[in-house]
């Protein structure tokens, strides 16, 4: 049985989707950045402008995976970007905080937030 013409552009468009969102991100500033900050988060320097969230300068960073959950370890990531679904996590200064709330700073030191003992 022969597929339908629907499923095989269906298929098409989510392989060439998957290979773009593979080779360049998705996330592209509108306007040029006039003051630059930089952080850390984990090994990487970030620059970002000055009054980005740390969500959004990780995302225009092209850094996507932010922490894994505690019980499967599955990658997690800024989805709202309004402080509603908690999947931004991240530590500073020992204190996990919601990545897509806190204004980035110049030096600060951003990291995953550490899996409890146990888990995975």
């Amino acid at each position: 049985q022969a597929p339908c013409a629907i499923g095989l552009l269906g298929r098409r468009a989510l392989l060439i989707w998957l290979r773009l969102a593979r080779s360049r991100s998705m996330y592209k500033r509108i306007s040029e950045v006039q003051d630059t900050i930089c952080f850390r988060f984990n090994d990487a320097d970030v620059t970002c402008a000055q009054g980005d969230s740390i969500a959004a300068a990780l995302l225009a960073a092209e850094i996507n995976v932010l922490r894994n959950t505690p019980v499967s370890g599955a990658p997690r990531g800024p989805f709202c970007l309004m402080g509603v679904c908690f999947e931004c996590l991240v530590e500073i200064d020992g204190e996990v905080v919601q990545a897509c709330m806190i204004e980035a700073c110049d030096g600060l030191l951003v990291t995953s937030p550490k899996l409890p003992e146990g888990n995975l």
